[in-house]
């Protein structure tokens, strides 16, 4: 799912560009662009540490992809 959040990361930068004028909305907006940076990192750590646990329980390197594959 770390595609999504990426794309949901660009969204909110896209959504706070489009915000106006006002300031007080502008620095929510830059609070949310932010929060939405923060967890796009949480989700790629998600990722690395999930890597790392299958390497350390099976000794084989598996790169996760980013985006889910169809079943």
């Amino acid at each position: 799912m770390d595609g999504e959040i990426n794309r949901l990361n660009r969204e909110v930068i896209t959504r706070a560009v489009e915000v106006g004028d006002a300031s007080e909305v502008r620095e929510w907006a830059m609070f949310m662009i932010l929060v939405a940076r923060c967890l796009e990192r949480i989700a790629g750590n998600t990722i690395d540490i999930a890597e790392q646990t299958v390497f350390v329980v099976t000794g084989l390197f598996r790169e996760f992809p980013a985006e889910p594959q169809p079943a």
